[in-house]
């Protein structure tokens, strides 16, 4: 049996989790959800299931050890809970939405998690947000513990 899982942050094409574990995916497209997405220091977390906003991310497909190695990587069911889903475009999917508390954490409003790497010096390294993210805003954030001001385009 082949599941479906939309992904949104370390587990999307082109970061370091869709490597590692490339070996049980079978395919993956982009696709996009209602729900509310947010940043949790280097990796982002979904809430609010359904709401206005748009989450970017991939849908990717495995088996059933692909899915048992995804629950444990996030942490399933304390961490997130594995949930069905569909996306805008109208695929039942899986996705893992996060259980802790919000009110502290800095909302995505682009919905785009990949959006919050920044290029350095050093190469690109990810970007931890310490205010609300609107486009075309200078922010504070900080990159490899500094922190720093940004313009988000």
């Amino acid at each position: 049996m082949t599941y479906a899982i939309f992904v949104y942050g370390t587990l999307k094409p082109g970061c370091s989790n869709f490597y590692a574990y490339n070996d049980v995916i079978s395919g993956h497209h982009e696709a996009t959800i209602n729900a509310d997405l947010y940043a949790l220091g280097q990796i982002p977390g979904i809430t609010n299931i359904g709401s206005d906003s748009v989450v970017k991310g991939s849908v990717i497909y495995t088996n059933f050890d692909g899915l048992l190695s995804f629950d444990a990587l996030e942490g399933h069911p304390n961490l997130y809970t594995r949930t069905k889903v569909h996306t805008i475009e109208g695929e039942e999917v899986w996705v893992y939405v996060y259980n802790g508390r919000i009110d502290d954490r800095t909302k995505i409003e682009h919905g785009n998690f990949q959006e919050i790497m920044v290029n350095t010096n050093e190469g690109k390294m990810w970007a931890v947000p310490l205010e609300e993210i609107v486009d075309g805003k200078e922010i504070k954030i900080i990159v490899n513990n500094y922190i720093c001001k940004a313009r988000l385009t």
